[in-house]
């Protein structure tokens, strides 16, 4: 094992000494796009490798130790890449991207009240099942509310309608806020759909500070994947392994502690 990991540092070290030598002789504007793009290559497989070692050495440990710290961080990012492919796959059909959602943080506020009791992948998919209903009206509500929001962005911009584009984007905020509530209040309270999206606007109002975080958490990421389109390859590998669910993760342990006193 110990040979194992001097081969990987030795192999981490030339990957970075090679994208720095890319990254620092580029002439023509070919040689920049190609360059540019094996540099992100090299940048996914070393990332790539990390995270197979990563289970790998989880799944050793499994065997070995269950109760040291190093081997519950190793089966925690497993389940975090589980969880993210999981959730990618059942959101392909854009409509089920809201039942995704709600699965996914059933998932991880379960986690961090340490109430797994079956697999997760059980756990993804009995909540995506249960709350699949009222998940997607949420969600289909928040699509529609979103594209005539953005219209109405255009439209009052355009015209140079000041009060009216206040208003819109007053709206907007809201709906940003209430999208980043209702799924885990779904997943984690039971009650009527309009219950669950009074009670959402409830926890939003009298924990702003707490919501403006939930908001830099969600949105910070995601808009850097769009302005930082040099590093678009590396931010998609980042996105289709752990992103969604390392989001949701961080999320939960602020949500859970809104949360509990409800519970």
């Amino acid at each position: 094992m110990a040979f194992l990991n001097i081969l990987l540092l030795i192999l981490d070290y030339y990957i970075f000494r090679k994208c720095i030598y890319i990254l620092n002789n580029e002439d023509t504007l070919i040689n920049k796009a190609v360059n540019r793009f094996t540099a992100m290559a090299f940048l996914n497989i070393l990332l790539l490798i990390l995270i197979f070692m990563i289970i790998f050495l989880g799944g050793v440990l499994i065997f070995t130790n269950e109760d040291t710290l190093i081997n519950k961080i190793l089966i925690g990012f497993g389940e975090i890449v589980l969880l993210n492919i999981l959730f990618i796959l059942t959101s392909i059909p854009i409509i089920t991207a809201g039942a995704s959602l709600t699965a996914l943080y059933s998932c991880s506020l379960k986690t961090i009240k340490g109430q797994h009791k079956t697999s997760i992948i059980k756990t993804y998919f009995a909540s995506f099942k249960l709350n699949f209903i009222q998940s997607s009206t949420a969600w289909i509500s928040i699509l529609i509310c979103a594209t005539i929001l953005l219209c109405n962005l255009r439209f009052t911009i355009y015209l140079d309608l000041k009060p009216l584009l206040y208003m819109t984007v007053f709206t907007m905020i809201l709906i940003l806020m209430l999208s980043i509530y209702i799924f885990p209040v779904i997943a984690t309270f039971e009650n009527s759909l309009l219950n669950l999206a009074k009670n959402s606007l409830i926890f939003i109002i009298t924990n702003l500070p707490t919501t403006f975080l939930l908001i830099i958490i969600s949105v910070f990421p995601i808009s850097l994947t769009y302005i930082d389109t040099a590093l678009l390859p590396l931010y998609s590998f980042c996105w289709f392994f752990f992103g969604f669910a390392l989001t949701a993760y961080i999320n939960s342990f602020f949500l859970y502690r809104i949360f509990k006193r409800y519970l």
